[in-house]
C-alpha cells in the first residue's frame, strides 16, 4: 500500500497508522480492503478532499504501481451494499461487468488509484451499466440434440428434467453416462435473474469468473473426480444442487 500510494504521486505519513477494521470478531479476509485503507488514508492526511466520501462503498487490490486489480467476491459485496441501502460503488474495472448487472446501484469501475480519486473528487462521472439481454445470451458447448441413440437414456433424463426429479445414470465404462449428463443443462430452462445472481455469486467469491463475464445464465454442470473427498464433493456440486 506504502508503494501504491507513493506511486500514485502521493506521500506515505511517517508517522504510526492504526486501521480500525470493527467489528473485531467478524473474520475478514482477501484483498479487497486495500483500496478502502488508501483512501482513508490520502483522506486523514489531507492530501485529497471529498465532499460526501461516505457515500460511496470501495474495494479493490492494489497493486505496487497503484493499480486496481481484480478481487475475488465483489458480485456479493455490491448485492449486500445494496442490501444496506448503499447504491454506488467504485470496482476494479475487471469487476464492472459482475457488478454491473444489480439493480438500482450505480457502478463506477477504476484501473487505477488516480482514476479512483478522480472520480470521487469529481463526482459528476456515468455509472457503468451491464447489457442484460446481451449477458443472457449463453453459449451452449454440448447440446443434447447432438446425442445419436440412447434412447431410452435420453427419455428418462428429460423426464427428470422436465419433473426436476434426481437421477442416477449406471452403466460400464465408455457407455455414454457422461456424455449425456454433460447435456443435460441444455435441455433445462433458462435460469431467472435471482437464480442467476445466486449462481454467479458463487463464481465470483471461488474466483472462478472472467473479466469477460458478466451474469452467469447457463446451468453449470460439475464432473468430480471419482477420488474426491466428501468435502471437495460437496463444494463443487453445491452450485449445480442450488440452480437444478
Amino acid at each position: 500500500m506504502r508503494s501504491a500510494i507513493i506511486n500514485s504521486g502521493f506521500d506515505f505519513p511517517v508517522n504510526r497508522i492504526t486501521v480500525n477494521l470493527a467489528p473485531a470478531d467478524l473474520r475478514k479476509e482477501g484483498t479487497q480492503f486495500d483500496l478502502p485503507i488508501a483512501i482513508a488514508i490520502l483522506i486523514a492526511t489531507e492530501q485529497i478532499y471529498v465532499r460526501g466520501k461516505n457515500d460511496y462503498l470501495y474495494m479493490g487490490e492494489l497493486s505496487l504501481f497503484g493499480e486496481l486489480n481484480k478481487t475475488r467476491g465483489a458480485l456479493p459485496i455490491v448485492m449486500e451494499g445494496a442490501n444496506k441501502n448503499i447504491n454506488k460503488f467504485i470496482v476494479p474495472y475487471d469487476n464492472a461487468k459482475e457488478c454491473g448487472i444489480i439493480k438500482d446501484v450505480s457502478i463506477f469501475p477504476a484501473k487505477s488509484l488516480m482514476e479512483v480519486i478522480e472520480i470521487i473528487e469529481n463526482g459528476d462521472m456515468s455509472a457503468f451499466k451491464s447489457d442484460y439481454s446481451e449477458a443472457k445470451k449463453s453459449v451452449i458447448d454440448l447440446d443434447y440434440e447432438d446425442v445419436i441413440g440412447q434412447e431410452s437414456s435420453k427419455r428418462a433424463i428429460e423426464i427428470a428434467a422436465a419433473g426436476g426429479h434426481n437421477l442416477i445414470l449406471i452403466g460400464p465404462p465408455g457407455s455414454g453416462k457422461t456424455m449425456l449428463a454433460k447435456r443435460i443443462p441444455s435441455i433445462l430452462p433458462e435460469l431467472s435473474y435471482e437464480e442467476a445472481l445466486e449462481v454467479t455469486k458463487m463464481y465470483s467469491v471461488y474466483g472462478n469468473l472472467s473479466s469477460a463475464e458478466g451474469v452467469i445464465f447457463q446451468r453449470p454442470f460439475r464432473s468430480p473426480h471419482h477420488t474426491s473427498t466428501n468435502v471437495e464433493v460437496i463444494k463443487r456440486v453445491a452450485i449445480v444442487k442450488l440452480v437444478i
